[in-house]
């Protein structure tokens, strides 16, 4: 699949992120692409499940990348420990 780069520099503030958990969010890739919704929410790592997403601001926030398509038969449990660690560590 191809890199998706969503453009950032425009005047949107995507803001579609929900707190799922103290300091622990959930978001989609426009916002993920959005520095003003990253930084007035305090993120600061950010786990990117896709095959197709670049990290945009790796300058800025600390990333890991999980490279999968969004279909429903990838299993993400496997991924689970990876990630639960990757969280407790920030």
């Amino acid at each position: 699949p191809e890199n998706l780069d969503y453009d950032s520099t425009k005047d949107i503030d995507y803001n579609d992120i929900q707190e799922i958990e103290n300091r622990i969010f959930i978001s989609n890739g426009l916002t993920a692409h959005c520095l003003k919704s990253l930084k007035d929410n305090k993120i600061t790592h950010i786990v990117n499940v896709t095959d197709n997403l670049i990290n945009k601001f790796p300058e800025q926030f600390d990333y890991i990348t999980i490279d999968v398509e969004d279909l429903d038969i990838f299993d993400l449990g496997k991924y689970f420990d990876v990630c639960i660690e990757y969280i407790n560590q920030a």
